[in-house]
């Protein structure tokens, strides 16, 4: 199952080419998810201290942001 990646966090206007067909870039940067994650990552980090060792163990700062990022795709869904 793909995850939906909220498509681009900065879209921009399509590109047309002389003849008026939609130029498709190969890549578009990044993706709202990756916005969401890097804007919870201070905040996970920040709270990363009050975790025991083991749960430090069991996750990462990735994996707590990636998270937070789902989870506020999900709610922008709703």
């Amino acid at each position: 199952m793909v995850k939906d990646n909220g498509g681009p966090a900065f879209p921009f206007p399509a590109h047309y080419d002389s003849l008026g067909q939609p130029v498709h870039d190969s890549h578009c940067g990044m993706t709202l998810r990756d916005y969401f994650a890097a804007a919870a990552l201070p905040e996970v980090m920040r709270h990363w201290r009050t975790l025991t060792e083991a749960q430090k163990d069991a996750f990462s700062y990735a994996e707590f942001a990636y998270d937070a990022a789902d989870a506020m795709l999900k709610e922008r869904d709703k």
